[in-house]
């Protein structure tokens, strides 16, 4: 059993993707690319002492990422999934003087 999503970030940075909160043990993958051809950038199963999983990804702005989630026992439940993704880090503004 297993729920895929993708996502295209924005802005490069780090991408956070959590399953805390499932009410099952959960395997978390994350991969570039296209169908037949993923290249993976990560993977987890049970992140601080959890059955849930966690994962920080390092992310490209631009780029497709697909995401894996797997009932780890085949056993799913109530998946509940949140990400952080990077943004736009604000300027600061100098003023310039004669």
């Amino acid at each position: 059993n297993s729920a895929w999503y993708r996502f295209t970030p924005l802005f490069s940075g780090v991408a956070q993707i959590s399953t805390a909160g499932s009410n099952y043990d959960t395997i978390l993958s994350v991969y570039s690319g296209t169908t037949g051809s993923f290249a993976s950038q990560g993977c987890n199963d049970d992140a601080n002492a959890t059955p849930q999983s966690l994962l920080n990804v390092n992310v490209t702005a631009g780029t497709t990422y697909s995401i894996m989630i797997s009932a780890k026992n085949n056993d799913g439940g109530t998946l509940q999934v949140t990400t952080t993704l990077p943004v736009e880090k604000k300027r600061r503004s100098q003023r310039v003087s004669d």
